[in-house]
């Protein structure tokens, strides 16, 4: 894997208009010309989200370049197309790194890769991440970007929870799905951002209440 040089962008709360900064560091691992001086790996683009009229999240959006089983995120996130009978890219390394469980699962007909669907694998210990979260992104002639971005909203949701704040996941779509891989990390990143607004002005605070705070490309 080559270096990724880091640099930080940030918005003003509700502001979310250098979300294509997103795209270009994926695309060219540099970052744009809005952001400060390089500093050190990875890249990072940072956005404040707004949740009530007092304040926001902080989401930190990354992007990196190197073998995604290898990340300890609190989840990593790959995909699966409906009808694949084997698991390719970055979806078979991961799988070769859990001993084949998600080859055995697709067998036994766990995973199917339909639309919607969203599996978690534990993974004890084999990787740097307590899990693996493989999900189904339907039939392969109607994956387009906006169900790049529907399936991130989607994920943020699902993985919401306590003990998940950062995730790891792919670009979906860029690889066998051939479509253009700076439009699906901005589409990830504009659904992560969908996914990850609450508004809670009048609601009661929740003990058990999660937040992503990280999402890595």
């Amino acid at each position: 894997t080559r270096p990724v040089r880091s640099q930080t962008l940030r918005a003003r709360p509700g502001r979310v208009v250098e979300i294509a900064a997103i795209a270009s560091a994926y695309r060219t691992h540099r970052g744009c010309s809005l952001c400060p001086p390089f500093r050190k790996p990875p890249t990072l683009c940072t956005l404040y989200l707004p949740t009530n009229h007092s304040g926001g999240i902080r989401l930190n959006f990354e992007v990196s370049n190197g073998d995604i089983s290898k990340t300890a995120a609190d989840a990593i996130v790959v995909n699966l197309f409906e009808g694949a009978t084997a698991p390719g890219g970055a979806t078979g390394a991961v799988d070769k790194a859990l001993d084949g469980a998600i080859s055995k699962l697709i067998a036994q007909g766990d995973i199917r890769g339909k639309s919607g669907e969203i599996t978690t694998i534990h993974t004890f210990g084999k990787l740097k991440s307590p899990r693996v979260v493989v999900a189904g992104l339907g039939k392969q002639k109607d994956f387009d970007v906006d169900a790049v971005r529907n399936l991130s909203a989607n994920l943020v949701r699902a993985l919401r929870r306590p003990g998940i704040k950062t995730v790891a996941t792919i670009a979906h779509g860029a690889g066998i799905g051939g479509l253009e891989p700076e439009a699906c990390a901005q589409a990830v990143a504009e659904g992560a951002i969908l996914g990850n607004y609450r508004f809670l002005k009048h609601k009661k605070a929740e003990e058990d209440r999660a937040e992503i705070t990280t999402v890595t490309l």
